[in-house]
């Protein structure tokens, strides 16, 4: 993967230090997201966030979650699509990168 993944990849055996640190499964997602041909942030927006436990996990355990948990899930969204556009990007000037060398 680029820098801009693997510079955020926690060791899998470490603790969070925050609710809305990335782990692995989220920075695969945004990879896999990524290399799709299409990509509609509104629609990925809405769709990582009705299926967030499902895909990801939920953030706390059902009887200790808050209602400040959906307010970090839409945050982390948020973060995750910027993270996808970036790699998108990279994506495309590799693309570029290897058509004007052949």
């Amino acid at each position: 993967m680029t820098d801009l993944l693997s510079t955020k990849i926690p060791p899998r055996n470490a603790k969070r230090t925050s609710l809305m640190q990335l782990r692995p499964r989220h920075l695969e997602k945004v990879d896999r997201i990524a290399r799709r041909p299409f990509f509609d942030r509104a629609i990925m927006h809405e769709f990582l966030l009705e299926n967030y436990d499902r895909l990801f996990g939920a953030l706390r355990p059902k009887p200790k979650q808050v209602p400040s948990d959906e307010l970090r899930k839409c945050l982390m969204i948020l973060n995750l699509l910027d993270l996808i556009e970036a790699r998108r990007e990279e994506l495309e000037e590799d693309a570029a990168r290897s058509a004007c060398s052949t």
